[in-house]
């Protein structure tokens, strides 16, 4: 899945803000503002009801959506606690004809929208499983089925995908730069008009573009400094170069550092060798405290890296009974058991994109296992 999300992402950044930014909207109500108002406008509908704010400050309800009764909804916030993110999960399947068919009528209907942008789509099984065999229902329950449509605009992007729960859930996502109260991320607007998405005929305005960002060298780079020579000489060049400090080097083959990475400060930054091979550079933003703080900053990075290197491999779920919108969120996570993972294919190496159990965002740059080591506001530079 490459250049995901950030083709929307790059294209918001580059236009002068001219005007407002519009935003997304379901259900006629802009994912924007504080999750109190949202609601008081989503409770309006016919035959929503509201269930319960978890101690991550997710919102649930359970309602009607696109002729499905008892639809569950999860309403997300960004950093500074205004509404950006609609999860929709339809009612559970019973059976692969029934969750396919309504898989196949969201697609269908945002699909029909002309001025709306399928960006992406998968329909295949996982091995030993396969369409027609039988057991699509049990592939379904061991994530072993990859079916998924995204669609983009500039107010942000839509994706339905078939859940191992049995269950076709929707994400409604806006970038929401002006929802932020204080950022340092750089001012966007859209030139078209505000979206709206209530469950029948969808309908986006804007046009995307492509961008392309990935190194033209072969040697794999982080902070625009190519992973080459040893540990040392690299941790000089961040020093002398990109301002960072080092805290730690009785380790050898574990040398740490503290300086500025797209823009945040306080990063961690530790550099790996193997005997005189120096093979690795780790990074990690500052701690944050809430469930919403760190899934915003996962799909921030993604949308950057999506944009300028080679998806090989994701996933985003939790485990052993944790799950997106129970309100336990940053327990699975501390356990062990969100796996929010995107792995990318680089010019020298490899790039890894986690959320940590430390409640930090993880990004991994290995050089080739043949290589003996080959590159305020956001700087998307230092990706």
């Amino acid at each position: 899945m490459k250049k995901l999300f950030a083709i929307l992402l790059v294209l918001m950044c580059a236009v002068a803000p001219i005007q407002a930014k519009q935003h997304l909207k379901f259900m006629g109500i802009e994912l924007a503002g504080t999750p109190e108002a949202f609601k008081t406008k989503f409770l309006r509908q016919p035959g929503v009801s509201f269930v319960r704010v978890s101690s991550e400050g997710t919102y649930s309800f359970r309602g009607p959506y696109a002729g499905y009764d008892n639809c569950e909804f999860y309403l997300f916030c960004n950093d500074y606690g205004r509404v950006n993110n609609m999860d929709v999960y339809l009612p559970e399947a019973s059976s692969w004809r029934q969750i396919k068919r309504q898989y196949r009528q969201m697609v269908n209907e945002f699909k029909a929208d002309t001025r709306l942008t399928l960006y992406e789509e998968h329909s295949s099984f996982d091995s030993p499983y396969s369409e027609g065999d039988g057991d699509e229902m049990i592939a379904v329950a061991n994530d072993k089925c990859n079916y998924d449509a995204t669609f983009i605009c500039t107010e942000g992007y839509i994706k339905v995908s078939i859940s191992k729960w049995k269950q076709v859930y929707i994400i409604f996502y806006d970038f929401d730069d002006d929802n932020e109260s204080s950022s340092s991320g750089s001012s966007s607007s859209s030139s078209g008009s505000s979206s709206s998405y209530s469950g029948s005929s969808s309908s986006y305005s804007g046009s995307s573009s492509s961008y392309s960002g990935s190194s033209s060298s072969s040697a794999l780079t982080v902070m625009g400094l190519p992973i080459t020579g040893s540990a040392r000489q690299f941790a000089n060049r961040l020093v002398n170069e990109k301002g960072c400090r080092l805290v730690d080097d009785d380790d050898p083959e574990w040398l740490a550092l503290r300086g500025t990475f797209t823009g945040k400060d306080n990063c961690e930054i530790y550099l790996k060798s193997d005997g005189s091979r120096f093979y690795k550079v780790i990074i990690y933003l500052p701690e944050v405290s809430t469930w919403q703080a760190i899934r915003r900053q996962y799909f921030e990075y993604k949308a950057i890296y999506d944009n300028k290197y080679t998806v090989t491999s994701e996933m985003q779920e939790f485990r052993n009974g944790y799950r997106e919108g129970d309100g336990l969120e940053v327990q699975g996570v501390k356990a062990d058991e969100c796996y929010f993972i995107t792995q990318y294919s680089a010019p020298g190496g490899t790039i890894t994109l986690y959320i940590s159990k430390y409640m930090q965002l993880e990004m991994v740059y290995e050089v080739d296992g043949s290589s003996s080591g080959s590159g305020s506001s956001f700087n998307s530079s230092d990706i």
